[in-house]
């Protein structure tokens, strides 16, 4: 290693080239992974076209070195490789995801069905009772809610994707 005081420009040379070097080589071996995948394989893809982001579910059909062939619904279209922004495949299903999903939707429903039947229910008892009422009925309801969403997510679930490839930040 050379001292601090020598050839200091040849050392931030070094270390730039260190540092960048994996970068660009790096993009050019995660494209090369688009290569393994088959042809007719499910993928979902993220693409530019013309000034905005398009996000598809698409069947692998052709990798090239400078483009991605694939099948969008019954039109067959080619990407240019700079017009690809992500690729992901099918990694399963997550129960858990789904679970969290189903329990928030289930509460974000119920609360305001259980509101809405609080304030019939509190409107016709006496005075203080309501109240309590209110409070059983809208928690109840929040409660069955969140506990059947929670049951119908889980068994739903929630598809997993597992990014492929992923164009360098710009």
């Amino acid at each position: 290693m050379l001292p601090y005081g020598e050839n200091t420009m040849t050392r931030w040379i070094v270390w730039l080239m260190l540092i960048l070097l994996p970068q660009v080589h790096g993009s050019d071996l995660r494209w090369e992974k688009l290569k393994a995948l088959r042809p007719g394989e499910v993928i979902w893809i993220n693409f530019t076209r013309g000034d905005k982001t398009v996000s598809s579910k698409a069947k692998m059909s052709v990798w090239t070195e400078d483009s991605l062939a694939v099948r969008m619904g019954k039109s067959d279209v080619v990407l240019a490789r700079s017009d690809v922004r992500k690729v992901a495949v099918y990694a399963g299903k997550s129960r858990k995801r789904g679970a969290l999903r189903g329990f928030l939707w289930g509460i974000a429903t119920a609360a305001p069905i259980g509101g809405f039947a609080a304030a019939l229910g509190a409107a016709d008892g006496p005075v203080g009772a309501g109240a309590k009422t209110a409070a059983i009925i809208v928690g109840g309801s929040i409660c069955g809610g969140g506990g059947w969403g929670a049951l119908i997510g889980a068994a739903i679930g929630v598809t997993k994707k597992e990014t492929v490839y992923e164009a360098p930040k710009k």
